[in-house]
């Protein structure tokens, strides 16, 4: 990891991240525990695979005439175990803390790491 960002009291999180084997690099901001955003830099090639690689939304359709239509999606809360966007993991490059030393109640972004 190259940037683990957390501001004001935790309502703003970023992250910046380089691809182990690729020149890419993934971004991500959270504001106020809900809403992300996330993209990627560099080798479009890399960039593309990854993005191929993120599962399809579903998307209800409902008809309003010929040609006129809504699209939307239900937005579903991930689970704490699985949200792990903003979680500082083992494998991440750079300096880290040793997981002994960091209390039971660390969090990232407002949440258990």
């Amino acid at each position: 990891m190259r940037v683990h960002a957390v501001g004001a009291n935790e309502f703003f999180c970023c992250s910046i991240k380089r691809h182990p084997m690729a020149d890419c690099w993934a971004w991500a901001l959270e504001w106020n525990h809900q809403h992300r955003l996330a993209g990627f830099l560099g080798d479009r090639g890399a960039a593309q695979a990854l993005v191929d690689s993120i599962p399809a939304e579903e998307l209800k359709e409902i008809s309003l005439a010929p040609n006129r239509y809504i699209r939307f999606r239900q937005e579903v809360q991930l689970a704490d175990a699985d949200d792990i966007l903003f979680s500082i993991q083992d494998d991440d490059e750079g300096p880290s803390v040793e997981s002994s030393k960091l209390s039971p109640q660390s969090t990232c972004c407002g949440r258990a790491t």
